[in-house]
């Protein structure tokens, strides 16, 4: 089964997401802050982990990094998740301190998260180093 990795310090958020991935079955672990989430990611190598940007402690944006850096999980598919539209700047780029991650939007999967078979992403999702879903309204 695939597994999905859901970090988002609002429960309400936390529990939504959780709740659609698991009704198209979907194993998930839901936790509610970034060092949790690096700790799960790591313990549990999820195919996909979608991060809230701003939770206190450990961001999501510093738990994909520091992902990244990681040899055993730098190519884990990620989504990065924000409800917040301050903060964008032109195009939907998410901007702290700075700098800019690379965006992309990404496309809810249409046939499931990965292909049969395959660790390869499905029809509408991408194996982008940071996959950044603007909010709404910001493209």
């Amino acid at each position: 089964m695939t597994v999905v990795l859901v970090a988002d310090d609002d429960a309400d958020i936390r529990d939504l997401v959780a709740f659609k991935l698991e009704q198209s079955g979907l194993e998930v672990i839901a936790v509610e802050d970034g060092q949790a989430a690096l700790e799960q990611a790591r313990a549990r190598r999820p195919t996909l982990a979608v991060l809230d940007v701003s939770m206190p402690g450990l961001s999501g944006i510093d738990v994909c990094r520091m992902l990244r850096a990681d040899p055993a999980t730098a190519d884990m598919l990620i989504i990065m998740l924000t409800a917040r539209v301050a903060g964008t700047g032109r195009g939907g780029r998410l901007q702290r301190r700075g700098r800019r991650l690379r965006d992309q939007a990404v496309q809810p999967p249409r046939a499931g998260l990965a292909h049969p078979g395959t660790a390869e992403p499905g029809p509408g999702l991408s194996r982008s180093r940071c996959a950044v879903t603007p909010p709404s309204g910001a493209c």
